[in-house]
């Protein structure tokens, strides 16, 4: 697979994982339904697969609008690779974006 795929995956790993994550939980959650001892958590709990999809659904969107962005052009925040910056971090120099397409850290004056 070349970068471009590679980006592509970083960018939808934590929305897939958070699908996966609150599938997992419709079945952890039927289990505390039919414990006695765990019948009083289940109230606040049967909520949690829907809020983890939800929040999924709308990582993916965003993902998807950032990826459509940047395929026509528009997008501002690109690396000299051409690939996408991840989030700002503060790191020993100051803040830095991870560039999803060649793993490198751009410094701040570099991307504005």
């Amino acid at each position: 697979m070349d970068r471009w795929t590679w980006m592509a995956i970083r960018m939808y790993a934590p929305a897939f994982g958070l699908l996966a994550g609150s599938m997992l939980a419709t079945f952890a959650i039927e289990g505390i339904r039919q414990s006695a001892l765990l019948a009083g958590v289940y109230q606040a709990a049967q909520w949690l697969p829907l809020i983890g999809f939800g929040v999924g659904a709308l990582w993916m969107l965003i993902t998807s609008f950032r990826l459509w962005r940047w395929n026509r052009g528009e997008s501002t925040d690109v690396c000299e690779c051409g690939g996408l910056l991840g989030r700002e971090r503060d790191g020993r120099y100051g803040a830095y974006r991870k560039c999803l397409a060649c793993t490198r850290n751009i410094n701040e004056r570099h991307w504005r």
